[in-house]
Formats: C-alpha cells, structure tokens, sequence
C-alpha cells in the first residue's frame, strides 16, 4: 500500500477529507509510523486529534530542542498501553524523571522489538544539578536496567544511550545492539 512510504501526518494532510471511501480507509489503517522528532504542533496535533494508539506501530518521541515540552503533551493525551500493536519505540532526549511513565509500562507492549533510548546531553536547569549529574546518569542506569530486563526477551534491536549491560542479561532474540556512552564534558 501507498501509505507505508509515509509518516502518519503525511497520510493525513495528503489523503483526509479527499473521499468518503479513502477516510474510511485512512479510519481502518493500521500501520501508522509516527515521527514527531522534527513536526510541527499542529501536525503534531493532527496527529493526536486523528489516529488511534492501537493504528501505530512506529512511534518516535522527542524533547530535543525542536521540540520541547512534546513529551509531556503527548502523554495528556495518550498513556504508552495503548499502543497494543507498537513494534518500535525511540525516546530522544526525554529527562529521566518523565520517563517513568512510560518505561513502567513497557512490558506491556508484547509486540515491541524495537527500543531505543537516546540523548545527547543531560539537562540540567542550575549548578545544583550539575553536580548531581552522576546521580542522575546512576538513577537513569537503574530505571533502565529494569525496563531492559523485562522487554529483552522480545527485542530484537535495542539502542541506549549511556547505559552499562549487565553480564547476567539474556539476549535470546537481539539481532542489533547499540551502546553509546554520555561523559561529563557532554553534560549541558
């Protein structure tokens, strides 16, 4: 089908309201791939307005500084269960302590292969945090930890961002492993 060369927003600006016959197909499509790493809030809008969790299978979220405060804005209108047939999950600069929302749950997601975690810098808004920072990377090695070992068995490609494997790890289906580290100097 035409629509797998597209992102969800494409889809929708290009195909909505052109026919009763194509927004009845565009209701039942159950393939959306949705990128809202470089979109614009009112595609971003369109988005969330128009396609069901359960119609997406690629979802990529991000709190760079194109997009701040997309995050949070997603999470208003949709909790990460909902997206029963997600198969790949990338998280872009997204702050630890948001985060829990969404990594409690994503065991849940029984057919996600795909999740990738990744910053660039950690955030930090005073001097106070900054030098908490190692606490900070600490906590964020915790919290994934535990998220890993619940979905590895399932995962097929896995990408994170200063993250320490631990040697007792099963990885019986990973065909794709990325490990990336965040030093001091990469602290903003």
């Amino acid at each position: 089908m035409i629509f797998s060369y597209f992102l969800a927003h494409e889809i929708l600006l290009s195909f909505s309201n052109t026919s009763d016959h194509i927004d009845s197909i565009l209701l039942s499509y159950a393939l959306y791939k949705i990128n809202f790493k470089y979109i614009s809030k009112s595609h971003f809008d369109l988005v969330c307005r128009q396609i069901r969790p359960s119609q997406v299978i690629t979802l990529i979220l991000s709190d760079a500084d194109d997009t701040p405060g997309q995050y949070a804005l997603f999470l208003s209108h949709f909790s990460i269960e909902q997206f029963i047939q997600l198969q790949l999950l990338m998280l872009i600069d997204i702050e630890l302590d948001s985060l829990d929302s969404i990594l409690s749950n994503l065991h849940s997601l029984r057919r996600l292969h795909s999740f990738t975690y990744d910053f660039k810098a950690i955030k930090m808004h005073s001097p106070n945090q900054i030098d908490n920072s190692s606490n900070w990377i600490d906590r964020l090695n915790s919290s994934l930890s535990k998220v890993v070992i619940r979905i590895m068995p399932q995962m097929k490609r896995l990408s994170l961002s200063n993250f320490k494997i631990l040697p007792t790890m099963s990885l019986p289906c990973l065909r794709h492993l990325k490990m990336g580290k965040v030093t001091r100097s990469g602290i903003t």
